[in-house]
């Protein structure tokens, strides 16, 4: 009899936000095994961020040893970010800055008319149209992992413009 050699079909880096993906494994009859395995199944949100290792093990058998295959899989932790401003703004601020946390390496953007720095959220109300915009910071899809978004709302505003109404003529007596 023939030892069998087993395999296990290599996976691309997933994502901990994914769902279950089947493993393919040969010859069948074997046993899979690993943090976040079920079955022929691995569920990288069972498993979590980090190199994963499988086994696929066939037993002893007609004489021949236990025989087994492994492959690491990588799993990478889904992006997180938010951002804020100190809003309203009035338009004759030149710089306000955005509060970021979380990843790091994403794009701000927001509507025709809001003047925002791509790279640092910075936005110039002073060189914007007043009105109220949702500014969207987003970090590319990667790694196994889709792109994420986090967006806040900014008011840039008019500097008001105080008048005051003249008093009719008043008598002294």
């Amino acid at each position: 009899t023939d030892i069998p050699v087993p395999t296990i079909t290599p996976l691309a880096e997933l994502c901990t936000d994914g769902g279950s993906v089947a493993v393919t494994v040969s010859p069948f009859g074997g046993t899979l095994s690993g943090t976040g395995v079920s079955g022929t199944d691995f569920d990288p949100s069972v498993a979590g961020a980090g190199t994963h290792t499988l086994t696929y093990e066939i037993l002893a058998a007609s004489g021949c040893p236990t025989v087994t295959a492994t492959i690491d899989v990588v799993v990478t932790e889904l992006p997180v970010a938010t951002i804020a401003y100190a809003t309203p703004f009035c338009n004759t601020s030149t710089s306000e800055t955005a509060t970021h946390t979380g990843t790091t390496g994403g794009v701000y953007s927001s509507t025709a008319g809001l003047t925002i720095d791509p790279t640092t959220g910075e936005i110039d109300p002073s060189a914007s149209t007043v009105g109220t915009y949702t500014v969207t910071y987003t970090v590319a899809a990667a790694t196994g992992c889709g792109e994420v978004t986090a967006t806040a709302v900014v008011d840039v505003t008019d500097i008001p413009v105080p008048t005051i109404t003249p008093l009719a003529e008043l008598c002294t007596d």
